[in-house]
């Protein structure tokens, strides 16, 4: 296949970005992650297909094929050290690793992008195994802490639970945090990705706490069975949009099943505002991220359900939410209705806050 170099989709399309970030967003939006690090990301799709086309003109690279990952890694350590060494000694400028990450993160996207064709979706990326090692860090980028802070929001109320599940845990930064909180509940931690499982795993043993209660299951829902419950709590961390709408339905009709009456169910996840720039920002960068996933991992959802309508369905009510990120993100808190009291009265008028 032969690359178009600056008439690329990626390179325009990240040109158009570059623009938009600079002249629109950071003038009016107060993000850490737009003002410092989202055009970073863009350096290799912007600046790599002109340098490589010039190179063309001079005959320095000899042929038209897709930028190789040699290429990208060349130019990626050529600038990093350019920009993030030497620079700051030269002009009034502030070398920052975090900006290297940045990079390396987009010249991935770029490889894959560029040589999408030529990569077979072996069993290393039909799930999150490909990502898994660097996955924290890609989370980072995004604005690690307030991901982290939407996952934990409302993790005290499992405090004292003797059984608790948690669906698409991830790299474990949820566990660290759930072990913390709740050292004597047995959780039972799944995940359809064997690496994602490990990483997690990792993380457990560099707390030095008793992992005897832990249980590390490989499961792909809804397909595969979970363990049965009851349970006293159930947490899905940025889980349930990656699934389908028909898997989305049925994952949350068994897992509520499994749950306790008066149990918890804690959602972390993304969503769209209903209006203003808020909603079209968070469309745009919903449709990069599915695109990126679907690239690195496979991942065949590509739109965002919102799941509040199959679990109010299975007699889940939500008792408290919270939305960070301008309405991106919304961490909530779901109690499964127990008829045999009139507590869950209370149930119907949530408490919902907003945060930047």
């Amino acid at each position: 296949m032969r690359f178009r170099y600056a008439r690329d989709p990626l390179s325009l399309a990240s040109c158009f970005l570059y623009l938009l970030n600079r002249l629109v967003l950071k003038p009016h939006f107060p993000s850490h992650i737009l003002h410092w690090y989202f055009n970073d990301l863009l350096l290799i799709p912007c600046a790599l297909p002109l340098i490589l086309w010039l190179q063309r003109k001079l005959k320095l690279r000899l042929h038209d094929l897709p930028p190789t990952a040699s290429e990208i890694f060349f130019h990626l350590a050529i600038w990093s050290i350019l920009f993030e060494i030497i620079s700051p000694h030269l002009i009034h400028a502030t070398g920052d690793p975090v900006d290297v990450i940045a990079y390396c993160f987009g010249g991935l996207f770029s490889w894959v992008f560029w040589n999408k064709k030529k990569i077979i979706l072996s069993s290393s990326l039909s799930n999150f195994n490909f990502i898994a090692p660097f996955y924290r860090k890609l989370q980072f980028l995004f604005d690690g802490y307030t991901l982290q802070k939407c996952r934990t929001e409302w993790i005290q109320e499992l405090k004292g639970s003797s059984k608790i599940l948690v669906l698409g845990e991830g790299p474990g930064q949820l566990l660290e945090a759930l072990i913390k909180t709740s050292p004597s509940s047995e959780i039972f931690c799944i995940d359809s990705s064997i690496a994602m499982l490990r990483e997690a795993q990792r993380s457990v043993e560099k707390l030095k706490t008793n992992t005897a209660q832990i249980h590390f299951i490989h499961a792909t829902l809804p397909s595969d069975k979970l363990p049965e419950g009851p349970y006293d709590g159930v947490i899905t961390p940025f889980f349930l949009d990656c699934l389908s709408d028909e898997n989305l339905q049925k994952t949350i009709s068994f897992t509520a099943q499994q749950l306790k009456p008066g149990g918890r169910w804690l959602l972390s996840d993304f969503c769209i505002p209903p209006r203003g720039f808020s909603r079209w920002r968070a469309k745009i960068m919903l449709f990069f991220a599915y695109r990126f996933f679907k690239l690195t991992t496979g991942l065949s959802n590509q739109s965002l359900t919102n799941p509040d309508r199959y679990l109010a369905q299975n007699q889940m009510r939500l008792f408290k939410r919270k939305h960070y990120q301008q309405g991106l993100l919304h961490s909530d808190l779901w109690i499964k209705r127990d008829h045999s009291t009139d507590n869950d009265q209370t149930i119907d008028n949530p408490r919902i806050d907003s945060t930047n």
